[in-house]
């Protein structure tokens, strides 16, 4: 089996996807994930480890698919194209309503705009004395939420969805142009460095060439400011 690939922690008793993630270390990733949520909280408490053990909890073991693999990607692009995949299989299957416990939009984890207003809520918040409230923080009341619960609860996906979803994630994955041309639509433009005279194909390569946080290169485009030494914008 492949090491590299998206894989899916899903609910047996609906069938629904409840986190997606990618791995270079082939099953052992998503294994981890069920193995920490089995143990007590220390071991992980983050929103998908509470989800799994609940589950565990109630007697229900999740279940890992495979969404696709990455065969055919050489080696020194494959942390491109996984940040890539992971990104559109998260947003492809949130629109499709699963309610997946992913904290980001996938890749690197949240993008500079985002953490800029993350990092101005949980300030005034700490300031307060309040409790963070992350679901709050995404923009979520609890109305929507228990409308989301509610339209979700007990409803099983028939195996059409299923076939259909497997469908488009293997043409997804079979086809290379189809992942580049993703990759420029969410996000994956070629950066400039202006200071060396060099184009990256995203800022993903730049961060990972330049030893530089990908959040850190994107706030420097965004604010238009030199960082670690050098200028980055965004190819036109």
């Amino acid at each position: 089996m492949t090491r590299y690939f998206i894989y899916a922690i899903t609910d047996p008793r609906n069938r629904k996807i409840r986190y997606i993630g990618r791995s270079s270390i082939g099953l052992a990733e998503p294994q981890r994930y069920i193995a920490d949520a089995s143990k007590t909280v220390e071991y992980g408490d983050r929103y998908v480890h509470r989800a799994l053990r609940k589950m565990i909890n109630d007697g229900i073991e999740p279940k890992i698919e495979i969404l696709g693999t990455l065969d055919d990607v050489p080696l020194e692009k494959m942390h491109d194209a996984l940040n890539d995949a992971e990104i559109m299989a998260i947003a492809y299957y949130r629109e499709q309503g699963h309610p997946l416990t992913n904290m980001t939009d996938g890749g690197d984890g949240i993008t500079a705009p985002m953490l800029d207003a993350i990092r101005e809520k949980i300030s005034q918040t700490r300031k307060a004395g309040n409790y963070v409230s992350w679901t709050k923080l995404n923009g979520q009341t609890s109305e929507t939420r228990a409308k989301i619960s509610a339209k979700c609860k007990g409803r099983v996906q028939s195996q059409k969805e299923i076939d259909n979803r497997t469908a488009s994630m293997k043409e997804y994955f079979s086809d290379i142009s189809a992942r580049e041309k993703h990759s420029r639509a969410h996000g994956g433009k070629a950066v400039n460095d202006i200071c060396c005279q060099k184009t990256f194909i995203s800022s993903s390569e730049a961060s990972r060439l330049l030893g530089i946080p990908r959040t850190t290169l994107l706030r420097g485009i965004k604010e238009k400011r030199k960082v670690a030494g050098h200028i980055f914008e965004f190819s036109t």
